[in-house]
């Protein structure tokens, strides 16, 4: 089980260097844009492409966070509980957790389908949709998947006498 979680860290982990590249790419994209407005002609089809590499840095980055529990928690309440009503709560919020953004995938692999189906693209370069919908699918599964050592963790702290 050690060497599952230590796969989905790793896998999590390159993850967050897509979402990184992703980002700065975005950045870079933006700057030049403005600064080619201003002397020559600005870069065709920048808000389609921010659009895009929004998507793919986001779903990146969303698995790395749950992996490392980087998301707001309520300690304040749950600190206060005992250990094994901590285990409870955590069981069930890791539970609602994984299936939200297992379904989550599963809706985005259909939509991608939809959109390679009916060739939905971009308005101003059109680039086709469903590629990065099914990356972001990718993404949300690894983030039920990165929820789950979390989650057994609580089922072990709600099962302990």
């Amino acid at each position: 089980m050690d060497k599952l979680f230590r796969f989905v860290g790793a896998i999590t982990k390159y993850f967050d260097y897509i979402a990184r590249i992703g980002l700065f790419v975005m950045m870079m994209l933006v700057v030049a844009n403005v600064i080619l407005r201003y002397g020559w002609s600005s870069i065709q089809g920048t808000y389609d492409y921010v659009q895009l590499l929004t998507a793919v840095s986001v779903s990146s980055a969303v698995a790395y966070c749950a992996y490392e529990n980087g998301h707001i928690a309520v300690e304040i309440l749950m600190e206060r509980l005992p250990d094994r009503v901590q285990g409870i709560v955590g069981s069930f919020i890791g539970l609602f957790s994984v299936a939200f953004f297992a379904i989550a995938s599963w809706q985005a692999v259909i939509v991608g389908q939809e959109m390679k189906v009916s060739r939905e693209t971009t308005m101003a370069v059109y680039v086709p949709f469903y590629p990065f919908l099914w990356f972001l699918a990718f993404g949300l599964a690894m983030t039920a998947v990165a929820i789950l050592p979390s989650w057994i963790k609580s089922i072990s702290k709600a099962v302990k006498p």
